[in-house]
């Protein structure tokens, strides 16, 4: 489950940097904007779906229990106290929206992963979330490269 993790975290990290890009139809024009747009749905499906690996990692780690699902609000509240103590300060420095608590962010994004995947099914539109590149940073960077 790491490798994979680490695979779908790898492919978020590379594309984020043009998915995410924050910038103006007039400074790149209106085909490399479409192209840029075109990669934010795969960049936040893998990101979203590295996170879930994330956490069911340190759920099993800790109680040996393999939790099915895809709701991330689920698996972050399951998380062993010792690991969502840590995640959560991190997530609360990171955050860049101070309205909501990180609960709540977390809450809007629990099931990202199959909205987004089935983004052309959807019969609202999505809202990109800023929240998710802290989210995913975050756990996957704790779970991949800091807890050892």
């Amino acid at each position: 489950m790491i490798d994979e993790c680490l695979g779908f975290y790898r492919v978020f990290e590379c594309l984020k940097p043009i998915a995410f890009l924050k910038t103006d139809i007039q400074e790149i024009g209106i085909e490399q904007y479409r192209k840029n747009d075109q990669l934010f749905c795969p960049c936040v499906v893998c990101g979203v779906f590295a996170a879930e690996l994330a956490l069911k990692i340190l759920i099993f780690e800790e109680n040996t229990i393999f939790l099915k699902g895809r709701d991330i609000q689920k698996l972050y509240a399951n998380l062993p106290n010792s690991h969502k103590q840590i995640i959560h300060d991190r997530l609360e420095k990171g955050k860049r929206l101070d309205d909501l608590s990180v609960d709540d962010e977390i809450d809007k994004l629990k099931n990202h992963f199959v909205e987004w995947r089935y983004s052309y099914e959807s019969r609202r539109g999505l809202q990109a979330d800023i929240f998710i590149e802290t989210l995913v940073e975050t756990v996957c960077n704790y779970v991949l490269n800091e807890r050892r």
